[in-house]
């Protein structure tokens, strides 16, 4: 492996090894808020095996967790969703009148 000092590097070089390094710090404050959240039911491995997977496997880590971490949670629909619907369909029953075939 070559080792380059920064000072050598061009302006391009050093903007993208920046950008890369940011993107990947951004990566892992996402992912390990995520892990956080996360239930320990709804992950696919035991908590303390993907701390270490997002921690320690350098940038493929928090990308594994996005993908293959946490399983789907249920899906119900809220109220205001709900309330939302209906007051939708108010309205087109208003403007169009009710649909009896």
């Amino acid at each position: 492996m070559i080792m380059t000092d920064w000072n050598q590097l061009s302006p391009t070089m050093q903007t993208v090894v920046l950008v890369v390094g940011a993107v990947q710090v951004l990566l892992w404050i996402v992912a390990l808020i995520s892990w956080a959240r996360t239930p320990a039911e709804r992950m696919s491995l035991p908590r303390v095996a993907w701390l270490l997977i997002i921690l320690l496997a350098n940038g493929i880590g928090p990308i594994a967790w996005f993908v293959a971490g946490r399983r789907p949670g249920p899906v119900t629909q809220s109220a205001p969703v709900q309330e939302w619907a209906s007051q939708q369909q108010r309205a087109v029953d208003t403007l169009y009148g009710t649909d009896k075939r």
